[in-house]
């Protein structure tokens, strides 16, 4: 099997999966590639969405989220600006796949789903596809994807998607795939020595995505005031090198607290914890599930996340506050509180489903 991995560089998480997807395959002996789906219209526009997408969640989250409210309500077809505007690169993607030799694509990304169908439709490429969903919603536009395979969080979505025409059989509850270490599970004192926690405090982690927004500041503030004794907390800043660079300067005399950008290392990171202050982005709570660490949820730009709040908070495994100073409480709430199994919908690694069911094809 030769796989296709299309993804979107639009945050962290749709990269992230299709990650797990090539870790997955290429286990069973599949070789895999994964690659940008907007460089197929233009390196430009690859850049120009990636940049915008950064700058609405940062510095405009109202704009982001009403802009995903918009898409939500809009009946995209084939005929629609955004389906027109990917179907740009379809050409491009069509000579890509012909020369590398696919028979197997998979999308991690909505725009990415729509330039395939868009492909397949106009050059008669024929290859297994599939769309996998990385938030706890249907992607506004997924109905208008002709993928052989929907690859949904749980079974209570498929309705949105029979509803527009889309036949049961095309349908796979799976879950959200991450990758295989985090099925696995190193002792937390062990863990917290990595990343200079006291093996005997509590340790709290916050991480803000990919771009390290929302919050942040504001939060370190609140939180540095009243961890006390015995409990510590990690910040993670991603690519927000100016947020890091001010919370280093703040905190540098301040040994409980520990300003990182990047870790490599994100399960053994939740190892450590003993709760996650996070956004709820579809790929970073389905990790936080799987490895059953208690997360503390803030609403940073709404739209999809909105809706990974709501799947979580509905099954116990995360909380939710609306200001910062109530979050900090539920924080320390929660890290009091004892890890909670693995999550019924993280059980069964989603990336084990998906490869057997495009094995199948």
């Amino acid at each position: 099997m030769k796989v296709l991995l299309l993804s979107c560089n639009c945050g962290g998480g749709h990269n992230a999966v299709a990650q797990a997807l090539r870790e997955a395959f290429e286990a069973h002996g599949a070789v895999c590639t994964i690659a940008d789906a907007l460089q197929f219209i233009s390196s430009a526009v690859s850049s120009a969405v990636s940049r915008s997408h950064a700058f609405a969640y940062c510095r405009a989250p109202i704009l982001a989220r009403r802009i995903y409210e918009q898409a939500e309500t809009a009946e995209l077809t084939e005929s629609s600006l955004p389906y027109r505007i990917l179907s740009v690169g379809a050409r491009r993607l069509s000579n890509y796949i012909l020369a590398g030799r696919y028979d197997t694509v998979l999308c991690t990304h909505v725009f990415a789903g729509m330039m395939l169908s868009a492909c397949c439709a106009r050059y008669g490429i024929q290859v297994r596809s599939g769309i996998v969903e990385t938030d706890y919603t249907n992607s506004p536009g997924a109905s208008c994807c002709r993928e052989d395979r929907y690859f949904i969080p749980d079974a209570c979505f498929a309705p949105c998607l029979t509803s527009r025409g889309i036949e049961g059989q095309r349908i796979i509850p799976c879950g959200i795939p991450v990758r295989g270490s985090f099925y696995r599970t190193v002792p937390s004192e062990q863990a917290r020595i990595v990343f200079g926690v006291v093996p005997t405090h509590k340790h709290l982690v916050m991480m803000c995505g990919s771009m390290g927004c929302g919050p942040m500041e504001s939060l370190t503030a609140t939180l540095a005031q009243c961890m006390g004794a015995g409990r510590e907390l990690t910040v993670l800043c991603g690519g927000n090198r100016q947020l890091r660079r001010k919370l280093e300067q703040r905190y540098s005399g301040q040994p409980q607290i520990h300003i990182r950008g990047y870790t490599e290392n994100i399960s053994l990171l939740l190892d450590s914890a003993d709760a996650l202050l996070t956004k709820p982005g579809g790929s970073s709570v389905t990790e936080a599930a799987v490895k059953g660490v208690p997360m503390v949820l803030t609403d940073t730009v709404g739209g999809c996340e909105t809706h990974n709040a709501a799947y979580l908070i509905g099954r116990g495994l995360a909380c939710m506050a609306d200001n910062v100073p109530e979050l900090a409480m539920l924080c320390l709430r929660e890290m009091t509180e004892p890890r909670r199994e693995r999550a019924p919908f993280t059980t069964r690694p989603a990336a084990e489903v998906i490869y057997e069911t495009m094995t199948a094809l």
